[in-house]
């Protein structure tokens, strides 16, 4: 009894995109001259931020959410900002809250050192 079934067939390879891994120093080179550049961020079209600094009694709390725009939240914000000015810096445009909340908790980034930094300012009053 013969089948009409058709057998699956690996995806083709792109040679394109295809890294060297191994020459000298001079063929690295070229190959990072060569790579795409990265363009400057947009800003948020999402609308609202994210506070993903330390929790500050009476003034704000981590991760709240502030719906209006990142630019907006630093105007209405201005009095806690011109007390704590990392408070500015950990006001996250909703667009980034996925990697900025991983890169407060990755120690050596420089948001994680912007939360430590408030956190001590904190500490000593």
């Amino acid at each position: 009894m013969a089948s009409n079934t058709k057998k699956a067939t690996p995806a083709a390879v792109d040679d394109t995109q295809a890294v060297e891994t191994t020459g000298t120093a001079e063929n690295a080179a070229q190959a990072i001259d060569s790579a795409p550049k990265t363009a400057a961020p947009k800003p948020a079209k999402c609308g609202f931020c994210i506070y993903l600094g330390p929790s500050i009694r009476a003034e704000i709390q981590n991760a709240t959410i502030i719906s209006t725009t990142r630019d907006k939240a630093l105007k209405d914000n201005k009095e806690l900002i011109s007390k704590f000015p990392l408070v500015a810096d950990l006001i996250v445009p909703g667009d980034e809250i996925v990697t900025a909340r991983s890169n407060v908790g990755t120690p050596g980034n420089i948001l994680y050192i912007k939360y430590m930094q408030l956190a001590g300012q904190l500490n000593q009053n």
